[in-house]
Parts: structure tokens; C-alpha cells; sequence
């Protein structure tokens, strides 16, 4: 098995987006991209699950994993603490949170932090990593928040399974919440 500090990152999709996963390592004060999955449309969560127990198994572990739980709920998270996989962490998709991510990810990309070999994929569609990275749009909107968007035709899962693998590397501050409070 591999010793060194891995994180991981796991989007999940089905019908229209695929569930990506990407582990990172964490080498002095870099983030080498060491693993990329990204499964069919139509991949049971049970598979993905599945899939991510045997690499802990076969690595030894992960230090943290963050999961999206935007949309598939609490559930994903439980089942796989209960397929026995450690440091899992669920993250709901919030402006905020992703723009907290999306500027983890930049900055580590300008700081020269983050290293990824140059590769390409034909399956489960034919992509390549460094535009998979730049895919995501960003708009300011009237209200001061950042909007993200990808083109039609284009996906984004891979940008965010990278972006929570990097996040994995940070604690994750709480979501800011709004008080009313009757007068």
C-alpha cells in the first residue's frame, strides 16, 4: 500500500452529470494529483462507493475525503461511513462554499502548488484535464456573489472533485447563517 497524505475529492452525478473522483497528495507544501476516476452516467452510487473503499484499502487511507451532497442528501455520506471509509465529509453546494473552493483551487494553481501531468481521456467522454479545469464560468452578479457556469456540451464534475480534494486540505469554516430576530 502507499504511505504519504492523500485527500480526495468525489463529485457525484448520474443522469446528466458524472460522479468524478480525484486524490491528491500532499508533498511538502505541494498537491500532486495522483489518482482521476470518472464513471458512466447511469453508475450506482453503491459502485462509486464501492470503488472508493478498495483504493483506501489498497492506499491505506485517506486524510480526508469531502463529498457534494447537493441534491443526493446526508445518505451518501452515511453509507459510506458505513461501508467503512474514513474521514468522510459531506459538503453541501452553496454559493459561498463554492466560492471558497473555486478560490482554493486558483490560488493554488497561481502559487504553484498544485501539479498535474498533461493527460486526456476517451472514456466516459473524451476530456482533458487541464481543460476540465478551466471549464467553470464565473459571473458577478448584481448582488456581489460570484455565479458558476459551464458551457452546454461541456461538464464541470471533474473541476469540482478537484476542488473539494484541495479543500480536503483546509477546515472548512462554517457556513455563515442569518438571524431574524422579531422586534
Amino acid at each position: 500500500y502507499q504511505q504519504g497524505e492523500f485527500y480526495a475529492g468525489l463529485d457525484l452525478g448520474k443522469h446528466q452529470d458524472y460522479s468524478a473522483f480525484v486524490v491528491i497528495e500532499k508533498v511538502d507544501n505541494k498537491f500532486l494529483l495522483r489518482h482521476l476516476k470518472i464513471w458512466p452516467l447511469e453508475t450506482s452510487y453503491a459502485a462509486v462507493i464501492g470503488y472508493i473503499k478498495a483504493l483506501q484499502d489498497r492506499w491505506g487511507g485517506f486524510n480526508k475525503i469531502r463529498v457534494d451532497m447537493t441534491g443526493v442528501g446526508d445518505y451518501i455520506v452515511e453509507d459510506m461511513i458505513n461501508a467503512e471509509i474514513d474521514n468522510v465529509e459531506g459538503v453541501t453546494f452553496t454559493l459561498p462554499r463554492k466560492q471558497e473552493m473555486a478560490s482554493l483551487l486558483k490560488q493554488r494553481m497561481i502559487n504553484g502548488q498544485f501539479w498535474f501531468p498533461y493527460f486526456k481521456w476517451n472514456k466516459p467522454y473524451q476530456g482533458e484535464y487541464v481543460t476540465e479545469l478551466n471549464v467553470e464560468r464565473f459571473e458577478l452578479r448584481k448582488d456581489g456573489n460570484i455565479a458558476f457556469s459551464h458551457p452546454k456540451g461541456t461538464h464541470d464534475d471533474v473541476f469540482w472533485a478537484t476542488a473539494l480534494a484541495l479543500y480536503a486540505t483546509v477546515e472548512m469554516k462554517p457556513e455563515p447563517e442569518v438571524w431574524v430576530i422579531p422586534r
